[in-house]
């Protein structure tokens, strides 16, 4: 089960982000496919990531300074890691999503099973298993908002860094 959320671009303003948000918040498929939409943005500007993380969150419950130190630590030198929950990213390409950009956002049969509550999985090309989701439900609005992302977890080195492994004495 899932479905696809579909992104013209994934290097986008705040302003262009944020009005995603806004016309989407109501969809926890749309919302938790923007999760990965900001990291990807880590590699061009590193606060617009955390700003446009915190847009998806709560914005009462901002992402706390060790939020931010685990995604700065996770995604140093690593930036390629929120590109392969994207179609046609492979370890091959270094992990270069085709255009449109696109995710597929999974569901299964207990992701909606506590009230106001939401576990949604993404597929990452560099890793065996889906990565978690969660987010949170607005009873009053019907909103979703982010609640914590496991996408940054490591995956595959891309190809180009796969090849400089000189400690292997089989190479």
């Amino acid at each position: 089960m899932g479905r696809p959320v579909t992104f013209e671009r994934l290097d986008m303003s705040l302003e262009e982000f944020g009005r995603l948000v806004d016309m989407n918040r109501t969809d926890a498929f749309y919302i938790a496919g923007l999760a990965a939409v900001a990291l990807c943005n880590y590699r061009y500007d590193p606060e617009k990531c955390i700003s446009m993380l915190n847009r998806l969150k709560n914005p009462h419950e901002p992402m706390n300074d060790r939020d931010v130190q685990i995604i700065k630590e996770r995604l140093f030198g690593k930036d390629y890691i929120p590109f392969s929950y994207f179609a046609g990213a492979i370890q091959f390409n270094n992990f270069t999503p085709r255009r449109p950009y696109t995710v597929l956002v999974k569901d299964n049969n207990y992701s909606f099973y506590n009230e106001g509550w939401a576990e949604l999985w993404l597929h990452s090309t560099g890793a065996p298993d889906d990565r978690p989701v969660r987010l949170r439900q607005r009873r009053s609005t019907q909103e979703w908002f982010l609640s914590e992302q496991m996408l940054i977890a490591d995956i595959n080195l891309i190809a180009d860094e796969e090849e400089e492994d000189d400690d292997d004495p089989w190479g």
